[in-house]
């Protein structure tokens, strides 16, 4: 029976997905904000043909100099492109499945989440809910936030992997290993996934976590799994957790700050809640932008209805359940997108790269799908329980289908896409904030260099033998002089003549070495920091631990 059930979870998640799915079905692909999509999963795929793991340079983007983007940008949603694209050689249709795959995936964790605290039939009503919830189509067809709409599929991972142990230590008076271990998944996936979506969630699950702290009857083991999950966490995702962090000064990102993105400048009022305007622009001053804010007023509705059902049951049972804290988090969600709470902004630490206090809407998806499964689930009747599911859910779907549409969609081939010059110019144009500090941004097309390298003597001839991401090999014969070679620079970046291993000097836009007469060999490889290293080292021991944990708990998996 549970098989049956599983699968027919399976094929209902996949088709309710199916009329947000549309655009990516057609020919072409479609006009979003970070119109970068296909090229980077084609720059991953390149990289990690080359056999570059974990990927961090890139070798087109940054106007042909190359540039880190992977260093710090969060990787894995382009891993996903990237590895499919190695197996279809079509970026165009390898992105498209990257997107559907985070689309259909929030579903799934949602159902998850809603579930154990209710029934599958609430689970079912909050997956949909989640699925199509205004601001997952804002994140997939018009602003292309790929990263944080992965986030997006395992947030509700999180707390479910907080009530798991919970629920375990209630049970079992002892440390529950297996699902610390499988707790820590979920939030390194969302690190690599949207490093800001993370920094979130922190807010939300100190007061969630304290909930169950409180409750629990073993708060030390409860503690101490809490704290485990998160050092494993942290193992897991510190390949790319510590260059992100440690190694950003390296580049212009700091410029980000500020300016139009200045997160004064996009509180959301109260009045978009409810009505707002669909757009395909940006976020500006005001209470009237270029994109909608709205949670849609069925969603609205409903919350509210669920809340005089809640407020009714309280006063008769006088009891508080698990229900409550859902209902403490949302109107804070709300809060925290409103001018209101700009003492917190101000008094935060990081605050200010979150930019866009809208995000949080992420947030307020999740507690109002979980809010409506437990809405579901407190009906004693099972009959009204599947009608006013099946009114949710169809009411939902109907009502917010048509936001799952991108403004237009533009028929280009997946040629267009993979050609390097497009990359290099129109492409860098867009997502460049990674460069080195003090690169010279090339303002016409003609200004993207040509060559790899270059002599600053006639007498210089220059052989490329071998090129490919971040490693470059060619010969030099001839008179002394100096080579510059047009790839950015990063401290990552190391020379070898002969063998041997020798400095280099940087200049504005890339590198450049002298070379005294003959002929010699030239290597320029790209290679692990410190920083690095120990980051890959960390993440290699957690999934490690990862797997020995699993083989030796296995039969566990199979437990509530």
């Amino acid at each position: 029976m549970k098989k049956i059930t599983s699968l027919f979870i399976v094929l209902f998640g996949v088709s309710v997905s199916l009329p947000i799915l549309l655009p990516l079905l057609q020919d072409g692909f479609f006009t979003i904000h970070d119109n970068t999509q296909v090229e980077r999963v084609f720059e991953m795929k390149n990289a990690l043909s080359d056999g570059s793991f974990p990927v961090r340079w890139v070798e087109n983007l940054g106007y042909g100099y190359g540039y880190p983007i992977f260093n710090f940008y969060a990787p894995f949603p382009y891993y996903v492109g990237g590895f499919i694209n190695l197996i279809l050689q079509n970026s165009l249709l390898a992105t498209k499945i990257m997107f559907g795959i985070g689309i259909v995936g929030s579903f799934f964790s949602m159902y998850l989440l809603a579930r154990r605290f209710t029934n599958s039939l609430g689970g079912i009503v909050a997956g949909v809910l989640y699925l199509y919830f205004p601001y997952h189509a804002i994140n997939i067809y018009v602003r292309g936030a790929v990263g944080e709409y992965f986030a997006y599929i395992f947030t509700p991972l999180i707390f479910l992997g907080i009530y798991v142990l919970y629920e375990k230590i209630q049970k079992t008076k002892k440390i529950p290993v297996l699902q610390s271990v499988l707790f820590s998944i979920p939030i390194a996936l969302v690190i690599i996934s949207h490093n800001l979506t993370t920094y979130m969630v922190g807010l939300f699950l100190i007061p969630y976590g304290a909930y169950f702290f409180i409750r629990s009857n073993n708060k030390k083991y409860f503690l101490a799994s809490i704290l485990s999950a998160l050092v494993l966490s942290f193992f897991l995702a510190a390949f790319y957790l510590l260059p992100a962090v440690l190694e950003s000064r390296y580049t212009d990102v700091a410029s980000q700050i500020g300016g139009g993105a200045d997160y004064p400048d996009h509180f959301v009022c109260f009045s978009q809640f409810w009505s707002s305007d669909w757009g395909f622009g940006g976020s500006i001053p005001g209470c009237v932008d270029g994109l909608s804010f709205g949670l849609g007023k069925f969603n609205i509705l409903l919350v509210f209805l669920a809340f005089i059902f809640f407020c009714v049951r309280f006063i008769r049972k006088r009891k508080i359940t698990t229900e409550i804290i859902f209902w403490l988090l949302l109107p804070f969600s709300l809060f925290l997108m409103t001018s209101y709470s700009q003492f917190i902004w101000d008094t935060l630490p990081y605050m200010e790269y979150l930019q866009y206090p809208w995000r949080f809407l992420n947030f307020t998806a999740l507690f109002i799908a979980a809010l409506l499964a437990f809405f579901v689930k407190n009906f004693k009747s099972r009959i009204l329980r599947i009608i006013i599911s099946l009114f949710i859910v169809s009411g939902v779907v109907y009502l917010n289908y048509q936001h799952f549409n991108p403004v237009d969609i533009v028929s280009n081939s997946n040629s267009f896409y993979e050609n390097e010059e497009h990359i290099r110019f129109d492409t860098s144009k867009i997502s460049d904030e990674y460069m080195p500090k003090g690169f010279n941004k090339p303002e016409e097309i003609e200004n993207v260099p040509e060559k790899l390298m270059q002599a600053d003597s006639e007498d210089i001839s220059l052989l490329l033998i071998n090129k490919k991401t971040g490693y470059i090999e060619f010969s030099k014969d001839g008179d002394q002089g100096r080579i510059y070679i047009n790839q950015a620079y990063f401290p990552s970046w190391s020379a070898y003549v002969d063998n041997q291993k020798v400095g280099f000097a940087r200049t504005n836009n890339g590198m450049s070495i002298v070379l005294s007469e003959g002929i010699r060999n030239v290597v320029f490889r790209f290679e692990m920091t410190p920083i690095q290293a120990t980051g890959n080292a960390l993440s290699i021991i957690g999934v490690i631990v990862v797997f020995v944990v699993i083989i030796v708990k296995r039969k566990d998996l199979y437990e509530r």
